[in-house]
């Protein structure tokens, strides 16, 4: 496989890495907001957003995640109206 081919699959790799990322991030803070409105049991734990990090796909990836599982459930509250 020569160098080209190479850096168009790893850059591939890297968007689809991006996007799967930020939609388990979605993902995951809506889950919890909506088990929370239903008295359910959520998530033991939650990744460490710096162990998803990675050079060209997310390099600027923050935040705690777990602090936006209230707003999340005020605004599907509010939707809900």
């Amino acid at each position: 496989m020569n160098s080209e081919t190479v850096k168009t699959k790893r850059i591939a790799a890297a968007e689809r890495y991006a996007a799967a990322v930020s939609e388990i991030h979605i993902a995951m803070v809506d889950l919890a907001a909506l088990d929370g409105l239903a008295n359910a049991g959520s998530f033991s734990s939650w990744p460490s957003v710096m162990g998803l990090r990675h050079p060209i796909a997310c390099p600027n990836l923050s935040g705690h995640w777990p602090s936006e599982v209230t707003p999340r459930r005020a605004a599907i509250l509010a939707e809900a109206r």
